[in-house]
């Protein structure tokens, strides 16, 4: 069984993600994560016309359906591994199938970007329950796609993950978990030295990969022992080479 976090891994992936303020898992906040940078992350200014006022209202229907999809989710017993997939992808055949009838095709590249960065600000809420997230998946954007060809020497198709189907993007997240089974994948561990989960491998690339987390850090350098000390130490080897840099 995957284990999702310690507490210091906890305080580490806040620091590394400083996104997530004392939230709680209410209707609201839910809405504001999905509405708000998950929507964004999905980079929907590469779908013309999604804004527009013609297509504005279905926008906002798949953001609204999406909310109370996942304020049904955490208001209900958490789901087994088949489940949870399945429930995930319904979710985002949703997100696909609801602009059906305009010209924007959004494919499942897409919709998966928008559920997986919201289940990652989920995590860090202050109430947030790991049975929910034990069997998340990776968000799968440039970055997860150069850590699996460089790294775990994944053979990614080059279609991109905006254009990403089913097929393509299961076998990916099969392929990712394998890679962080293996028992030679030392570094992808938590404090408790447990494997990370899918959805936690993405705090790690996120820290080796992103601009964003060097621009952080660089203005934070006279804080770096104490963060140093709060948790998992092959994520403070890459916050060090950014700091130290």
């Amino acid at each position: 069984e995957v284990s999702i976090m310690t507490e210091k891994d906890l305080k580490t992936y806040r620091i590394l993600f400083p996104f997530v303020y004392d939230k709680k898992l209410t209707k609201e906040n839910i809405r504001d994560i999905v509405t708000g940078p998950a929507y964004k992350d999905m980079t929907p200014r590469n779908l013309p016309g999604i804004g527009n006022k013609d297509n504005r209202p279905i926008r906002d229907k798949m953001l609204n359906d999406v909310a109370e999809r996942f304020n049904d989710y955490f208001h209900s017993d958490p789901l087994d591994k088949d489940d949870f997939n399945e429930w995930h992808n319904e979710t985002c055949e949703h997100i696909c199938d609801i602009f059906k009838p305009t010209s924007i095709e959004l494919k499942y590249g897409k919709a998966q970007k928008l559920v997986n960065i919201a289940f990652k600000h989920f995590l860090l809420f202050d109430d947030a329950n790991e049975r929910y997230f034990a069997y998340c998946h990776t968000p799968i954007d440039n970055n997860v796609l150069s850590w699996c060809r460089d790294t775990a020497k994944i053979d990614c198709k080059p279609n991109g993950w905006s254009n990403m189907d089913y097929d393509e993007y299961i076998d990916l997240q099969n392929n990712i978990r394998a890679f962080l089974d293996k028992d030679s994948s030392l570094k992808y561990v938590n404090n408790d030295n447990q494997k990370i989960s899918n959805l936690i491998l993405d705090f790690f690339v996120w820290a080796e990969y992103s601009n964003t987390i060097k621009e952080y850090w660089d203005n934070i350098k006279m804080n770096y022992d104490l963060y140093v000390n709060m948790g998992a130490a092959q994520i403070n080897e890459v916050i060090k080479k950014y700091v130290d840099n």
